[in-house]
């Protein structure tokens, strides 16, 4: 008789045991299925176009576009410019990659990345290392253009920015 009521007990405790395990597989797999979900709306979702108005009166889609900036911290014209770029920057919607040659950044760009030998061989292969120097680059082509070295106005840089982006609409059609 013992052994007939311990033999029920150990049924009851594996069914409910199984019950209730099999309650906790449905509620992790329901829970992954709801993450998995939302991941896919997330990546799903294209980019939010962003558009600027050339001076010939085309939109230009400037979604893929970069400012590549190189800076040091000690370096004079780049605290006259940095404000300016950052104004730019938030103005056009453009972001801005920063490198520093000596590893810091300042008020304006505290977050840097320290410009190494094959960034600068890559950047600098035919123009003069200086400081403050922006390119603007598509980050999905890897069409790198220069734009300004030295301390420019907002104006002067705002038009070597619209010229580039024509030069690009104008001959760079399907790379860039």
């Amino acid at each position: 008789m013992f052994k007939w009521i311990c033999s029920l007990l150990l049924i009851g405790f594996s069914v409910t045991s199984q019950a209730d395990f099999l309650k906790e597989i449905e509620a992790l797999e329901a829970s992954r299925n709801q993450r998995m979900e939302t991941q896919n709306e997330i990546t799903v979702r294209p980019k939010e176009k962003r558009y600027i108005t050339l001076s010939n009166g085309k939109k230009m889609d400037i979604t893929d576009w970069q400012i590549i900036h190189f800076m040091a911290s000690n370096c004079s014209y780049c605290h006259q410019f940095n404000p300016i770029l950052k104004n730019i920057s938030d103005t056009t919607q453009i972001p801005v990659f920063v490198y520093s040659f000596d590893g810091k950044g300042d008020e304006n760009f505290p977050d840097v990345f320290p410009a190494n030998k094959a960034v600068i061989d890559t950047f600098f292969a035919e123009l003069p290392r200086a400081t403050p120097t922006n390119f603007l680059i598509n980050v999905n082509t890897m069409v790198t253009l220069p734009l300004t070295q030295g301390a420019t106005s907002y104006e002067l840089f705002l038009k070597r920015l619209d010229d580039v982006l024509i030069y690009v609409d104008t001959n760079l059609k399907g790379i860039n």
